[in-house]
């Protein structure tokens, strides 16, 4: 044996030395809820799973926990990642048939983002109930439950803390990540302890497969299901690209709704709008108005006893990257975000060309500009007025945003502010152009400043528990907002505690959380009419596509809709697989083939 040899063996014994003496210490590591340290198995089909720390989060009662990210990579060259932050997925990484990768799953690099833009559940898990429970109330047996009512009236995905606000155990077994989570009696209302266990894996084969099951001490209602909105593109291409996705689902009837709330009938999809059981566009189908858009529940086609099916599919010619959902669920909500906020909507016509309208200066970046101006003003008048919390303000300044990014063309008036934030605008207004008179940007952001002035009217401030200024702190604006158009989130909870028979002190709000610990948002993502998600990229109206695999919407008050009602004994389960892989060929060929196609059926 050469001495070259004998080096080398010497060189891979010291190294084997020095894993085995770090395995133990890596487990600690991995085992403590602060630890950031990354641990990966190596399956023996090429997939990797590795575990890291992503942030730390305080609940309600102030209690930190540790945020955990876990990675999935596969050899064709797939990255998902998940949070047990809301059992979240935040990450989605395909290539392209060129072999560029590109995130295509909307979200937030930060978890701060996540808590900001909490009533868009990116990525993550919905229960007790997913969409709509009319009117806020079922009932189970002979008794009537009263659930919160966070969208007017009526109760929508879970209610004002679901699951997609809890931190999940976690535990890792092979190349799957176990998740479980208890809901306990009576939380948002719904009887009986929930107890839920979510399973995450990537296969070799680009199948990512999602599993919930839940069972009850208690006769309850479940229907739990998992919202990622797509954009095949890219995740910052917003809607001219997800205009050019082809759609396909294998849904042959739906339920018709009105304001959101099915009506109990299911209606066939033929000569309507929601026919996707053939390729189909999807700007050739939207329309040009973020109204267009979709957010209904199909019914899947699918065979008495069968278990897993096609839900449907979604391909971007330009990209080739195409992607399949299974489900053994009855139902699958069609989601094109239209709430997402104010863009521009490109014309049929701009969607079929290849070059995009060049403009002067978009809408988007004038409103950047004017806003930037604002920011210096609001110093100003902070120091003027000799205001004690400065932060304060971030009601006017989504509204100032809102006029900005619309030119004008807001016709809803009656926006209520406090006398203290209509001596904030009126000073802005004096003194925004002091020093520059003839500059264009301080003339616009005056004419803005004028126009929220018209528009607003002037009341008492409400009381804010914990609070001595007559100015809303930044997380009871927040709460605020969350309570809609009806009673306060504390008065909802209330309610909930007193026609439940369950005692007011057991219901926390979130106002209550202890100032000491809180989770901290960046002032970057404090502008409601605009959401900022990974990168910086702005998301807009149809910037993403959700195919959201549930049971009926209200199934619960509706004894035609399928049975969402879980006994103890029983288990609940929801499968989801999402396959990925990439589309060969011509992309424009694809897109005109269907367009021709479309066409002979429309004359």
């Amino acid at each position: 044996m050469s001495s070259n040899d004998q080096k080398q063996i010497a060189s891979d014994s010291n190294v084997v030395g020095k894993t085995s003496l770090s395995v133990d210490s890596k487990e600690e590591k991995r085992r403590s809820l602060s630890a950031s340290i990354k641990i990966q198995d190596f399956d023996a089909d090429g997939v990797t799973l590795a575990e890291d720390g992503f942030a730390q989060y305080f609940d309600d009662n102030g209690a930190e926990h540790s945020v955990r990210r876990f990675t999935w990579k596969n050899k064709n060259k797939i990255q998902i990642q998940v949070l047990n932050y809301g059992a979240r997925v935040i990450s989605i990484k395909l290539p392209d048939r060129k072999g560029e990768v590109e995130d295509v799953l909307l979200g937030f690099d930060d978890l701060a983002g996540y808590l900001f833009y909490e009533k868009f559940h990116f990525g993550a898990a919905i229960g007790r109930t997913s969409n709509i429970v009319k009117n806020s109330s079922f009932t189970i047996g002979a008794k009537k439950y009263t659930v919160g009512s966070n969208n007017g009236k009526h109760s929508l995905n879970g209610g004002f803390k679901g699951f997609d606000q809890a931190v999940w155990d976690t535990h890792i077994s092979g190349k799957k990540v176990i998740m479980s989570h208890i809901s306990p009696h009576l939380e948002e209302g719904y009887p009986g302890d929930l107890l839920m266990r979510a399973v995450f894996e990537l296969s070799a084969k680009n199948e990512f497969k999602v599993s919930f099951e839940a069972q009850t001490s208690r006769p309850t209602c479940v229907d739990l299901s998992h919202l990622l909105y797509f954009n095949l593109a890219g995740h910052h291409t917003g809607p001219d690209e997800i205009y050019r996705h082809i759609l396909t689902m294998n849904c042959n009837c739906f339920t018709p709704q009105v304001n959101q709330i099915p009506t109990g009938e299911i209606m066939n999809v033929l000569h309507s709008q929601f026919d996707f059981q053939v390729p189909k566009l999807l700007g050739k189908v939207m329309g040009i108005v973020p109204k267009d858009g979709f957010d209904q529940n199909l019914c899947v086609n699918r065979g008495m006893y069968q278990q897993e099916c096609f839900v449907g599919r979604m391909l971007h010619p330009p990209s080739g990257r195409m992607m399949e959902v299974y489900s053994n669920q009855p139902g699958v909500r069609l989601n094109t975000a239209n709430h997402f906020g104010y863009g521009i909507i490109l014309s049929f016509e701009d969607i079929q060309s290849q070059s995009k309208l060049e403009k002067s200066e978009p809408a988007e970046e004038k409103s950047s500009k004017t806003m930037l101006l604002f920011e210096k003003v609001h110093e100003k008048v902070v120091d003027l007025l000799k205001l004690d919390q400065p932060s304060n303000f971030s009601e006017i300044k989504a509204l100032i945003s809102k006029f900005a990014s619309l030119r004008g063309k807001v016709s809803e008036d009656g926006f209520k502010v406090t006398p203290m934030q209509n001596a904030y605008l009126v000073k802005a207004r004096e003194i925004v152009c002091e020093n520059e008179e003839t500059d264009a940007d301080c003339l616009d952001l005056k004419e803005i400043l004028s126009a929220v002035l018209k528009s607003v009217q002037m009341v008492e401030p409400p009381v804010v528990v914990g609070s001595k200024s007559s100015v809303f702190s930044e997380a009871d604006d927040r709460s605020q907002k969350k309570s809609s158009a009806t009673a306060s989130p504390e008065k909802s909870f209330e309610r909930v505690a007193k026609e439940n028979g369950q005692p007011d002190k057991q219901l926390k709000s979130k106002s209550e959380k202890p100032k000491e610990n809180a989770n901290i948002i960046p002032v970057y993502y404090r502008d409601s009419n605009q959401i900022r998600g990974k990168g910086g990229a702005l998301y807009k109206a149809h910037g993403g596509v959700a195919l959201q695999t549930q049971n009926y919407p209200n199934a619960v008050n509706l004894k035609q809709f399928p049975n969402c009602i879980l006994n103890p004994g029983e288990v609940y389960k929801h499968d989801i697989v999402y396959r990925f892989w990439v589309r060969a060929g011509n992309p424009s060929k694809w897109i005109r083939r269907n367009l021709n196609e479309s066409n002979q059926k429309t004359h």
